[in-house]
């Protein structure tokens, strides 16, 4: 029996072999950084000393809560809006499309917006 391989050329992109290739490193980034930063003891303790450390100073500072809504506005839009678009760009900018660089654009504005009207209201209360 004459088995044919099919032929694969390493130089030859093609969008059907970028996205395969995209898909087998995602999941190979999704596997390392499991593996990596597994939830051992060790991070429960640094987790729970932060949180203690954070309840003690919310008990001790009457205007904590303003502070925090000031934090929040601007690292929750960081987190939120601008570091899944930034990921998802970087893991597809060869795959991707125009009409979804401008939709990127568009989440990444709206983040922006976002966190200065929340910035802005949180320094109106501080003030």
């Amino acid at each position: 029996m004459n088995q044919s391989k099919p032929s694969t050329n390493n130089n030859q992109l093609t969008r059907e072999g970028l996205q395969n290739t995209n898909k087998c490193n995602k999941y190979w980034i999704s596997t390392h950084l499991l593996s990596r930063f597994s939830y051992k003891w060790q991070c429960r303790i640094i987790r729970t000393f932060g949180v203690g450390i954070t309840c003690f100073i919310s008990s001790l500072k009457p205007n904590f809560s303003i502070f925090s809504s000031l934090v929040g506005s601007i690292i929750i839009t960081i987190i939120g809006f601008f570091f899944p678009c930034l990921i998802y760009y970087q893991m597809n900018k060869l795959i991707i499309s125009t009409n979804m660089k401008y939709t990127l654009l568009l989440i990444c504005a709206i983040g922006i917006v976002s966190m200065v009207v929340g910035s802005y209201q949180s320094i109106q209360e501080i003030v």
